[in-house]
């Protein structure tokens, strides 16, 4: 038989958020510095190795152009379709963790932490 008493409905997540402290969304400068140091880093890797892979690719473009012989005009033709196929993939990498570090600026705006905090130190 159902008893007569209810329950008090469970607060919202609206409420919840009410009962956060400041503190846990403005976080920690080393929270914030570490969380950009790290999306820097893995974005100067991605963009170096994106520009190696271009160098590469503009050698062998360089290569073929200086090519006489049919047969490693060929060879080299494959090679740089492979080489772009690379450099496109690197270039997608890339712009991920850009996307990644657009993304975290916007949650440290949102977080109301110092803006000094995202800079590098």
């Amino acid at each position: 038989m159902p008893s007569s008493e209810t329950k008090p409905p469970e607060p919202e997540p609206e409420e919840k958020k009410k009962d956060e402290k400041p503190e846990d969304k403005i976080k920690t400068n080393d929270y914030w510095q570490g969380r950009f140091k790290s999306v820097r880093a893995r974005l100067a890797k991605a963009e170096e190795e994106q520009q190696l892979v271009e160098d590469e690719l503009n050698l062998l473009r360089v290569q073929q152009a200086r090519e006489i012989a049919p047969e490693v005009q060929k060879e080299l033709q494959q090679k740089i379709a492979d080489k772009t196929a690379e450099l496109e993939t690197k270039r997608a990498a890339s712009e991920k963790v850009k996307k990644a570090l657009d993304e975290l600026e916007e949650e440290f705006k949102k977080s109301g932490a110092p803006e000094e905090w995202s800079k590098a130190e």
